[in-house]
């Protein structure tokens, strides 16, 4: 299990404080920055890894099962505490953290993610990699 710190995208409603869980690990600065705006690594057709025919380009899916438990343990965590909110979403993984409004919500919707965070991506691509749930 990975545990960290990260920054809540505006429309996620999230505070300090509040628990998020992801989805799914995007990394959102692959891609290519063209005259039209960005696109991920899937319109290169090359894939960052590869496991039997399956390509992966800049996204990991997490396991749901798994994903679920950990909800249902952060949601325990919650109801004991003072008012903790519980979200469940995409999260996406950044080299430079976000510093204004702009940036925050063009990630936000571009990945329709509710936080970010710098090494989530790597995790679930190693864990990937190794088949690890």
């Amino acid at each position: 299990m990975n545990i960290g710190v990260a920054g809540a995208y505006p429309s996620s409603q999230l505070k300090i404080g509040d628990i998020a869980v992801a989805e799914r690990e995007i990394y959102g600065d692959e891609g290519v920055l063209l005259k039209d705006g960005f696109y991920g690594t899937e319109i290169t057709d090359i894939p960052l890894f590869r496991k039997g025919r399956r390509k992966y380009f800049d996204e990991f899916c997490l396991n749901m099962p798994l994903m679920k438990k950990a909800v249902r343990a952060a949601q325990r965590i919650a109801h004991n505490s003072s008012p903790v909110t519980v979200k469940k979403g995409p999260f996406v993984t950044v080299s430079t953290c976000t510093g204004s409004k702009k940036r925050a919500r063009e990630l936000e919707k571009r990945f329709g993610a509710i936080c970010e965070n710098m090494e989530g991506a790597a995790i679930a691509h190693i864990c990937t990699m190794y088949g690890i749930p």
